[in-house]
């Protein structure tokens, strides 16, 4: 049954403070941006404390599970989710903004971490029993499109079977992808790298690297970046940098309030 967070608008009665009320509207007003069509009663969807305008939702399968967490501002995200049994998660204080999920296949799974940004980017998950993960902090610049699935099968004639099967793409917590990057089927991507603009990856890339290309090539390495431009680096940034090197894990997030809701299925 489709469902939206009760603590996202409390009770109200003739004593709650004005404040209250207000914040109520405020909050109501953001979330008329939500439209839900297609199996509602089949499929969950759960919405945290946000700000969210011209989010839709298209469900055609049944169970499929949608978590969006706290502080996640949105705008103008279209979310297609036609198979069934899968999984969608917008960790809290991410952003999204002008862009497109496309779930086509049954068993999907799409996280996006913490504090990610995603801008104009394209996201398909085509096949059956594929995953992806985009880490926390990461930044998909304008235009870059992740594709897991081909759209069309592949076939080796003389074994009979399928070749160009997707299965996961996983990014790495702080991977940049810039301008028009597309990354294809099966590759994971190490934390703190980038990649150039309009690059195609198709293999793995280490962490801390900087690759570009077509295909994506890694052309430095022992790298890491920030979300500040600067041209040189003062001494207090050196904690900065060393901060980012590493991974900081949340103490809760959409996903921990997935597993509780749903522990028992």
């Amino acid at each position: 049954m489709l469902k939206i967070q009760e603590k996202l608008f409390p009770r109200l009665s003739p004593s709650t403070p004005n404040k209250l009320i207000q914040l109520y509207i405020f909050y109501f007003q953001r979330m008329l941006g939500t439209r839900v069509f297609g199996s509602v009663k089949t499929n969950s969807l759960s919405l945290g404390l946000g700000i969210t305008s011209n989010l839709r939702i298209l469900f055609m399968g049944q169970h499929n599970r949608i978590s969006i967490g706290k502080s996640v501002r949105i705008s103008n995200l279209k979310i297609d989710a036609l198979g069934s049994n899968s999984t969608l998660v917008i960790d809290s204080n991410a952003r999204i903004h002008d862009c497109y999920f496309l779930i086509q296949g049954d068993n999907a799974s799409l996280i996006i971490g913490a504090g990610a940004e995603l801008v104009g980017n394209f996201l398909v998950l085509a096949d059956n029993d594929c995953s992806l993960d985009i880490g926390r902090g990461s930044l998909l610049g304008a235009g870059a499109q992740i594709r897991l699935g081909d759209g069309h099968a592949v076939v080796d004639i003389n074994e009979m079977k399928v070749t160009n099967k997707a299965s996961y793409v996983k990014l790495n917590p702080r991977v940049w992808l810039g301008l028009d990057c597309l990354v294809l089927k099966n590759v994971e991507i190490g934390q703190n790298s980038v990649v150039g603009a309009r690059s195609v990856v198709t293999k793995n890339l280490p962490a801390n690297s900087l690759a570009a290309g077509v295909p994506a090539k890694v052309i430095r390495t022992g790298i890491t970046w920030l979300n500040q431009r600067v041209d040189s680096l003062p001494d207090n940034w050196k904690k900065e940098i060393l901060r980012h090197t590493s991974v900081v894990h949340g103490k809760h997030s959409a996903v921990d309030d997935l597993d509780e809701n749903h522990g028992a299925h």
